[in-house]
């Protein structure tokens, strides 16, 4: 049964319960940038809340750049894998949708709030580091138009290897 995604807050919440209507409603609409972009960086800020006893101002607002800049790299990256390497005959996507869809795909990341939490905090961290990759696959998955949860999963840990040195060497020049 498939439900109707119009509002922010209904997508948001689809996306966080993993609803692949959620993700495909995002992926349609090329208004969704800018949620998009407002999620990463609503949750970029409650991780820095959350971490603010141990990483301070500077964290909060370090954590917001570096992550819409993991973001995108991580989108151009997922695209270009999902795309070229591990493109099927129903493969169809645009940067915009993967974007857009792994934007959404952050929204658990708001319980990272919690992460400063003593003791349960890392708990905490833990779990939404799960719940986002598991609603990046599905992100991915619908971004892509993937058929297969299996070929997400890998585009997903590919596309993460093929991020992270780029990131590394920007954080090492800025940071």
């Amino acid at each position: 049964m498939h439900r109707r995604m119009d509002s922010v807050s209904q997508r948001m919440i689809g996306a966080a319960m993993l609803n692949p209507d959620a993700y495909e409603a995002v992926e349609r609409d090329v208004k969704a940038n800018k949620t998009a972009l407002f999620i990463v960086i609503g949750t970029a800020i409650f991780a820095g809340i959350g971490g603010l006893t141990s990483d301070g101002l500077g964290g909060l607002i370090g954590g917001v750049i570096a992550a819409i800049i993991s973001w995108v790299l991580y989108a151009i990256a997922a695209y270009v894998v999902g795309t070229k390497i591990f493109e099927t005959r129903a493969t169809q996507s645009t940067l915009g949708e993967c974007l857009r869809t792994l934007g959404f795909a952050q929204t658990p990341s708001f319980f990272r709030i919690l992460s400063g939490i003593p003791i349960l905090g890392w708990i905490i961290a833990i779990v939404v580091d799960i719940w986002v990759f598991i609603a990046t696959v599905i992100a991915l998955r619908q971004a892509l138009d993937f058929t297969s949860t299996g070929r997400a999963v890998v585009t997903a840990i590919v596309a993460w290897i093929a991020y992270i040195i780029p990131y590394i060497i920007l954080a090492a020049i800025f940071l």
